[in-house]
């Protein structure tokens, strides 16, 4: 597998002129509440995500969700990486159908 090359910072709503309190979450795309890079991302300088987001990203799969490179730890505002173990989608615990209580506004399965 080959992967593609990272997108340009901008992808990620990264602006060189913006604080990094102000930095847009390429996963929820609202401003980064605790903002992390990843290690292991060449550009995790311009791939920032909120730590919950991209927490909860890396229990499903462990590469970056913009240029999809692996990454081995998440890096929280204080520096102190946060190991993460290599994670596929299909990894992923399966949902009961008991366990579902419905979807959300964009069609994602809700559970209990």
């Amino acid at each position: 597998y080959v992967a593609a090359p990272c997108a340009p910072p901008y992808v990620c709503g990264c602006d060189a002129n913006k604080d990094l309190q102000t930095v847009d979450c390429a996963i929820c795309f609202d401003i980064c509440v605790d903002p992390c890079t990843l290690r292991g991302c060449p550009s995790a300088s311009s791939h920032t995500f909120c730590l919950s987001c991209i927490t909860r990203w890396a229990e499903v799969a462990t590469w970056c969700p913009l240029c999809k490179l692996r990454f081995d730890a998440i890096i929280p505002p204080n520096g102190e990486p946060i190991e993460v173990q290599a994670r596929s989608p299909g990894d992923a615990p399966r949902v009961e159908a008991d366990e579902v209580v419905g979807t959300d506004a964009w069609g994602n399965v809700v559970t209990a």
